[in-house]
């Protein structure tokens, strides 16, 4: 089954330059598309994303948001946990929320033999957990009776706590007013520094989004 089913791998658009000097011309039923990645920002390229997942019989990937993407469509999502990538997975809070519990999305393996078991136990329809996507998606992503809109429900908890008696205040202690004075310059340098990592964040990641769309328009004018 796995020799002979069609891969697309679709690199994340800051690792697909990595992918360019890689050879898949002895594999025909591999194939790397877009070739330096893609974000999906736009129309068309939000729909090839979707159509990515949308077509796969399965979705294999070492930590991204497209796992929780490919659970809602309703794909099985594989990994494998390799200690190269412990600090990529299992070394990240927000990876166990997918990897851990009754309904965990995960279908994961230690060992690339056992991955390679499970991926074509998903693909030939005998997998042992056929209904785990499904399962993370109720209980992970949309919880709740799923013929009510996730809208109401958003607002009937907002109203709900709307409704709800405010706390009781609980009183701060007495050294606590001789204690602001001496914190406040350090919170206000604490909040300067957490403002200018921002900033710096938002130029770097501006800085390569362009860069990317520079990298996809001298690739596009190659290929015409």
């Amino acid at each position: 089954m796995l020799r002979d089913c069609n891969v697309l791998i679709r690199p994340h658009f800051k690792r697909g330059s990595e992918w360019n000097g890689v050879s898949l011309a002895d594999l025909p039923n591999v194939v790397c598309w877009p070739p330096l990645g893609a974000v999906p920002v736009d129309a068309a390229s939000k729909t090839d994303y979707f159509d990515s997942l949308y077509h796969a019989s399965a979705v294999v990937g070492l930590n991204t948001s497209a796992m929780i993407e490919a659970g809602i469509i309703g794909r099985p999502v594989h990994t494998v946990l390799l200690p190269e990538f412990r600090d990529s997975q299992e070394g990240t809070v927000h990876f166990h929320y997918l990897l851990d519990g009754p309904n965990a999305l995960l279908h994961a393996a230690r060992s690339l033999d056992q991955h390679a078991d499970a991926l074509a136990a998903s693909l030939e329809g005998r997998s042992p957990d056929a209904d785990r996507s499904a399962r993370f998606v109720r209980t992970f992503v949309r919880p709740g009776p799923i013929d009510t809109p996730a809208t109401v429900r958003f607002v009937d908890a907002l109203e709900e706590i709307v409704r709800a008696p405010a706390p009781a205040p609980e009183p701060a202690p007495a050294w606590l007013s001789l204690l602001r004075p001496l914190l406040a310059r350090h919170a206000r340098a604490a909040a300067d520094r957490s403002e200018a990592i921002r900033d710096d964040l938002r130029k770097r990641k501006k800085a390569e989004l362009d860069a990317y769309r520079v990298r996809k328009a001298e690739a596009r004018k190659r290929t015409t």
